[in-house]
């Protein structure tokens, strides 16, 4: 029985990984106003998915600024709003419009 409350906490507690891809879009405001809803991630046909950051290095974001990228990370939440803080980013050419997912920006 102790063992079965040991693992039900530790199920509890443990953060979910969030696996997704889309574009990577710089938010011009926000009702937020903090670092969770700096970028936002929106998909190929312009819907808003999720607000991303990544709270150790918030810049390290800009260079992926309108491309197609996959991305991984637990949901965090700031002041007002929750995001996904990656943990890991990489361009992805896993699009269904291939000439807007190659295009550099």
């Amino acid at each position: 029985m102790r063992l079965l409350s040991i693992l039900f906490f530790i199920l509890l507690t443990i953060t979910p990984i969030f696996s997704i891809t889309g574009y990577v879009r710089y938010a011009e405001t926000s009702w937020c106003m903090d670092n969770c809803s700096i970028y936002y991630l929106e998909d190929e046909y312009g819907e808003f998915l999720t607000w991303i950051t990544h709270l150790e290095n918030i810049d390290m974001l800009a260079p992926y600024i309108n491309r197609f990228v996959e991305l991984e990370g637990p949901d965090v939440w700031c002041v007002e709003c929750g995001a996904i803080d990656i943990t890991t980013i990489e361009i992805s050419d896993d699009c269904e419009f291939p000439v807007e997912c190659f295009a550099d920006p």
